[in-house]
């Protein structure tokens, strides 16, 4: 009987919840605005609380959702890149500044990777890019798309994809800032605007376009 009786009042209940849903919700939400007002510190302290207790556990989830959706979420972080370039750059130029020792561990990882035909020590590697750096700028002075004067030695064949040839003087070509980042896709906004005299057929033979 009183199972019976139980059940009636949890229909009774949910029905009575179900009739006056929204105005019991605005109630919710009154209450809880003036609770959390009141509260702030204390409602701060029982979050972080919560969040150091599960930390684990939602470190967990998160990485076995990451797992599950890679692609998407690859997709995702590409496309939001490209609509959101300035934004990019000035967060990933913030996060360099802020974290520098970051930075050079990552730059140490891949100086590393690249060493690996050479069987090299990372310090070895970048002081021979440098190298190469040097000898490829003092044998174009002017870049060679532009004219400008040359800043930047440029791998025609990225040393990422063939780290063989990173250090071969013809696989290497002298640019000025702009084009540097203009051939590698980057946002040109946060460089100074120049109008050089550009030669329209010497800018097609670099980039390999034929006339048709």
């Amino acid at each position: 009987m009183q199972t019976e009786t139980l059940t009636k009042q949890q229909i009774h209940t949910h029905n009575y919840y179900l009739n006056n849903k929204s105005r019991l919700q605005s109630y919710r939400k009154k209450w809880w605005a003036v609770h959390y007002a009141n509260n702030k510190e204390y409602e701060r302290n029982r979050k972080a609380v919560y969040w150091r207790i599960n930390k684990y556990r939602f470190s967990v989830q998160k990485q076995v959702y990451r797992d599950k959706n890679k692609e998407m979420l690859h997709v995702g972080q590409k496309r939001w890149r490209e609509n959101n370039k300035s934004k990019h750059y000035a967060t990933t130029k913030l996060y360099a500044q802020t974290h520098p020792e970051i930075i050079e561990r990552s730059r140490q990882k891949s100086f590393a990777r690249l060493a690996s035909p050479f069987s090299l020590k990372s310090e070895q590697v970048r002081g021979a890019l440098i190298s190469w750096g040097s000898v490829v700028r003092t044998k174009h002075s002017q870049c060679v798309i532009c004219s400008q004067p040359s800043k930047y030695a440029h791998h025609l064949i990225y040393k990422k994809y063939y780290p063989e040839l990173m250090l071969n003087f013809g696989n290497g070509i002298a640019l000025c800032q702009r084009c540097h980042w203009e051939v590698h896709g980057w946002n040109l906004r946060y460089i100074k605007p120049l109008e050089p005299q550009i030669d329209i057929r010497r800018y097609c033979s670099v980039l390999g376009y034929r006339r048709g």
